[in-house]
């Protein structure tokens, strides 16, 4: 014999039904809004960065660098020197620290520079440095900029992008000034890729606010080497800073603006 089931009792059964359906999905609804798995990735996370590396700020060179401060104690002591604005801010790598003190005294004593230079920087680690705060203090005429040495391990046109994006940055701190960019410099490290990447770096000169200044053209071959390069073909001698520095000399003062006595 079959039971019919009781109308009344099936209806209040449908009733308590639905009606724990909805507790739950609005418990599921809420404690979904509140955990992190449903929210969309794209919202937790930082864009990638766009762009070659060599234009990518990156100071990770640096995080073992606890001495004295490390690379920030470093950088606050050589601006501290300078006690106010400088005439000239030269940036860049080993080639631009190691400046020789007779020629540096001879053709800037009189002057107010600043060398900010770091041996073993790529455009990366000099775009890192140029984020300190405390340049902004400076507010040079002109910066002097020779960067891209140790990049060559890059295609010719990521090495061309990172100094852009030097010269880009440079200008954003310090908008009055005048910008002498020189070609990177002829060294034994992959000589093809330099030769490349000058021929892109040459056409972000304007004369107008960016000034090239080819001091290839100067250093000569000389066997396996060129002119004013030490025996590792890499860094300049004393006769090589000379040669930049007289190079240099009357783009410089006139771009300072200096009358001759």
């Amino acid at each position: 014999m079959k039971i019919k089931p009781n109308a009344n009792l099936l209806i209040v059964s449908r009733l308590r039904m639905a009606g724990i359906l909805t507790l739950l999905l609005t418990r599921w609804t809420i404690a979904g809004d509140l955990q992190p798995s449903t929210v969309p990735t794209t919202a937790l996370t930082q864009p990638a960065p766009t762009g070659p590396r060599s234009t990518q700020p990156d100071g990770k060179r640096y995080e073992s660098d606890d001495k004295n401060g490390g690379i920030y104690g470093n950088m606050e002591r050589r601006i501290a020197k300078l006690k106010g604005p400088c005439d000239l801010i030269f940036i860049g790598d080993s080639i631009t620290q190691g400046w020789n003190g007779n020629v540096w005294t001879e053709f800037y004593g009189k002057r107010t520079p600043l060398n900010y230079g770091i041996p073993g920087d790529a455009t990366q680690n000099v775009l890192f440095r140029l984020n300190y705060e405390g340049l902004k203090t400076l507010k040079p005429k002109v910066a002097v900029i020779l960067i891209g040495t140790n990049n060559t391990g890059d295609p010719a046109a990521e090495i061309a992008a990172g100094v852009k994006a030097v010269i880009n940055k440079t200008l954003e701190l310090f908008p009055d000034c005048k910008i002498i960019l020189l070609d990177i410099l002829p060294t034994a490290r992959k000589t093809e890729t330099v030769v490349a990447a000058n021929a892109l770096i040459a056409q972000l000169s304007d004369e107008k606010k960016i000034f090239r200044l080819n001091l290839g053209e100067k250093m000569i071959k000389e066997g396996d080497s060129w002119k004013g390069l030490g025996k590792d073909r890499l860094h300049l001698t004393e006769e090589g800073y000379r040669i930049w520095a007289e190079t240099m000399e009357p783009l410089l003062a006139r771009l300072l603006d200096e009358k001759k006595p």
